[in-house]
């Protein structure tokens, strides 16, 4: 299960898992395969129908290495029956998933609560 750590703050809203991206720039590599592999395993214990709202309010710069990692995270959520929602997102990052059409791809929401309301349905 994940919970809070180096990486993430983790909390309940309802049935929604608000996850807090905490590193502010995600650029190493073994930050980027340990943050892959928390949320991969988050995602097996929680199982299906997951509801999942990740908060990068605190995020100001992203490799794009760590886009293999989301788009995983996006298709295992998916092929459950699970929805990821992304919020908060620095105006930087926003235009680098815009550039790569990644915007088409994931339901991004400008604030936390449009997240929860997004998965509310």
């Amino acid at each position: 299960m994940l919970r809070d750590s180096r990486y993430f703050s983790v909390r309940e809203e309802g049935v929604v898992k608000v996850v807090t991206i905490l590193l502010p720039k995600i650029v190493e590599d073994d930050d980027i395969q340990a943050m892959g592999a928390e949320l991969f395993v988050f995602v097996d214990d929680i199982g299906s129908d997951a509801k999942f709202v990740i908060n990068w309010s605190r995020v100001t710069f992203m490799s794009v290495a760590f886009f293999s990692k989301i788009i995983s995270l996006q298709k295992k959520l998916g092929s459950r029956g699970g929805r990821l929602v992304f919020c908060q997102l620095h105006p930087a990052i926003y235009e680098t998933f815009v550039i790569t059409k990644l915007n088409r791809l994931f339901d991004i929401k400008d604030h936390e609560s449009d997240a929860l309301l997004a998965l509310s349905s």
